[in-house]
């Protein structure tokens, strides 16, 4: 959250309003001052003005939530490439096949959710950045300065997390996190169900991940029979069989006796949470749920950690645990100068003597030194170009794709399935596209000139949204060896 001792300032915005909370960084966690909601228009500005004041909140670190439905959001696979670098630049492209804007319109942040061997589990958010800049506009009216900007199911589904658990204090120095038990159990699946005034958040949490978050209208929820068919189909959409239990939380009163009727509908142990119950007593908890937005953008380390100030593959959150690191290391090394000082001083004499010797063979050394660079440099490359070499067909699918498609054409989706027929090697498996294109006949001619595809072909009919059509095109994907694009390109220059 941040230093301890001192008073921040958390807002959600809304379309024509502001929740703004202040809390409080004690030693022993962070506790909540005041809450308030103000109209945006002048006079609530300046009202928003004077409840900070009056609270000597800090103006430099402020925590922002903003609305969900501002936001173009996804969970997905991708292929885990060698190097940090390289989930960026990945992830620059998914986003672009994702949102109806150019890239350079939006801000976005994503967050590494899950590794596997090959693949990682992923989120982005991305925002118009007029939207981030009228924000910033009003926090700079404000004399404050944003420190983190989320969305508000994100920040909800944090305060979610640290439901019963003091958060910021101590924890931060020493670097202990405590969750629920119902959230951190190893190889387990909780389904968690939070019910707004008009809609209900669903997100599926593993391995104390979050897998996926969506959210739900009351007209497709209906009552505890459609919300056990809508947690079937969003484990099924994850592959998996069945959550361990299912946490629900919020409006209770929407769905009455909910948590029997949902236990005997799916037949898995079903919980009622009370989030903000480390804040206020259990009543009061109930009552002021509407603030989780505001408070879990406080703690967005804590759970889905996205930052749309910028996108950046190295969260701050690692940068800040890090610095508890260095915290610890240093209180540990004090302890141990007090414990055992004498020895520490035969020790320096010990290291002086080294020092020495080692300044007599100084050239000697050096020139080790600049061999194992050089080996560690050599060892690096190799490996990268051997995660190359795996991925290779996959990168040049996404390269071609890229080059190929016209710019007013955008992929909605795209899969990639690997063949298992060895007998033939030029086969490399099948890509499933889909999207929207100014006209989609043109696209079969293109991937059909393709050196990459063959067969190329229209899955089910053309349909049409508003001035583009939507498509779906299956083709096969054809491992092309280096000899054979040099006659393909020889042959496109003759023609």
């Amino acid at each position: 959250m941040g230093m301890l001792l001192k008073t921040y300032c958390a807002i959600e915005f809304k379309d024509d309003s502001a929740i703004v909370v202040c809390l409080h960084n004690r030693l022993s966690g962070a506790v909540i001052l005041a809450y308030a909601s103000f109209a945006l228009n002048d006079e609530g500005i300046a009202e928003i003005k004077r409840f900070i004041d009056k609270y000597n909140a800090d103006r430099n670190n402020v925590f922002v939530s903003i609305p969900y439905r501002w936001a173009v959001t996804k969970f997905m696979d991708i292929p885990l490439p060698p190097g940090k670098s390289s989930v960026g630049q990945l992830m620059q492209f998914e986003v672009q096949r994702h949102i109806p804007f150019q890239i350079d319109d939006v801000s976005y942040d994503f967050s590494v959710l899950d590794k596997k061997d090959a693949s990682c589990r992923v989120v982005f958010a991305a925002v118009q950045k007029q939207r981030i800049e009228n924000i910033k506009n009003i926090l700079e009216g404000l004399s404050l300065k944003p420190k983190n900007i989320n969305i508000s199911a994100f920040s909800l589904f944090n305060s979610l997390v640290l439901s019963g658990t003091k958060a910021g204090g101590w924890q931060d120095i020493t670097g202990i996190k405590k969750r629920p038990d119902i959230f951190s159990r190893k190889g387990e699946t909780t389904v968690s169900l939070f019910f707004e005034e008009n809609e209900a958040i669903l997100s599926v949490v593993r391995d104390t991940s979050c897998l996926l978050l969506k959210n739900f209208t009351y007209e497709r929820l209906k009552d505890a029979e459609g919300i056990s068919s809508v947690i079937k189909d969003t484990l099924s959409e994850l592959s998996i069989q069945k959550a361990e239990r299912i946490i629900i939380s919020g409006r209770l009163s929407v769905f009455p006796d909910l948590p029997n009727s949902l236990k005997d509908k799916t037949g898995i142990e079903t919980v009622v949470l009370s989030p903000l119950s480390q804040f206020f007593p259990k009543e009061k908890a109930e009552e002021s749920q509407w603030l989780m937005p505001a408070i879990g953008a406080c703690f967005s380390q804590e759970g889905l950690n996205i930052n749309l100030l910028s996108a950046k593959p190295i969260k701050e959150g690692k940068s800040i645990g890090l610095l508890v690191t260095k915290l610890s290391l240093f209180l540990i090394l004090f302890l141990a100068v007090g414990i055992v000082g004498g020895q520490i001083r035969n020790e320096k004499k010990r290291l002086s003597l080294i020092e020495d010797t080692l300044k007599k063979n100084e050239t000697d050394v050096a020139y080790v030194e600049k061999l194992s660079k050089e080996i560690k440099a050599s060892e690096k490359q190799k490996g990268f170009l051997l995660g190359l070499k795996d991925s290779d067909i996959t990168l040049d699918v996404l390269l071609e794709l890229s080059n190929i498609l016209p710019a007013d054409s955008w992929v909605t989706n795209l899969s990639y399935n690997k063949s298992k027929n060895t007998d033939d090697k030029t086969f490399s498996g099948e890509i499933l596209l889909g999207g929207y294109a100014q006209s989609a006949s043109t696209l079969i001619s293109m991937l059909e000139n393709s050196p990459l595809f063959e067969k190329v072909e229209f899955v089910g009919p053309v349909t049409k949204a508003k001035e583009k059509e939507g498509f779906r095109i299956k083709a096969r994907v054809v491992m092309v060896k280096p000899s054979q694009k040099e006659t393909q390109k020889a042959e496109d220059k003759k023609i």
